[in-house]
């Protein structure tokens, strides 16, 4: 009787040095959520797509320079940016 096959590994496994910490550690808690969400309120458009011609709704409040701790720079608003989803991720996965 046939067998199944084994899964793919791909990649290396996650280890506790290479996964990243939730948001809550990170530093956003119950007040981040509530001062984003009056920020893109004001901010309704994602800034990125807006340079490039497009009118896309923004959906996260981005740190143009990562606080990494900082409480004075994570809660100034020129620090901040309305950014889509899309734009974020890319943003977050080049390391900027």
């Amino acid at each position: 009787m046939p067998t199944a096959p084994k899964p793919l590994h791909i990649g290396p496994s996650a280890t506790s040095e290479t996964r990243r910490e939730n948001s809550h550690r990170r530093g956003y808690d119950r007040q981040w959520n509530k001062i984003s969400k009056r920020y893109l309120a004001a901010h309704p458009f994602c800034v990125h797509c807006a340079k490039a011609g497009r009118e896309t709704l923004a959906t996260e409040v981005d740190h143009i320079i990562p606080f990494r701790g900082n409480r004075d720079l994570k809660l100034d608003p020129e620090n901040w940016q309305a950014l889509c989803k899309v734009c974020h991720s890319k943003k977050t996965q080049a390391g900027l």
